[in-house]
């Protein structure tokens, strides 16, 4: 079963799963449900900082 849903929204959603339930042993799984690969998920993980400066930047930006 795949999700219909952009890569970075199933990466958010996999994000809420492992921090709700306290356990990143279903990491795999949860990966594999929504069709995105453990290595991308880390890599958006990683970019979370830069994303986040950039939203500010164009808050900032239309002000």
């Amino acid at each position: 079963m795949l999700l219909n849903a952009s890569p970075s929204a199933k990466f958010s959603i996999i994000r809420e799963m492992t921090k709700r339930d306290g356990n990143v042993l279903n990491l795999t799984w949860l990966c594999e449900i929504a069709g995105v690969t453990r290595a991308g998920y880390y890599f958006w993980l990683k970019a979370e900082k830069a994303r986040e400066a950039g939203e500010a930047q164009d808050i900032a930006d239309l002000r």
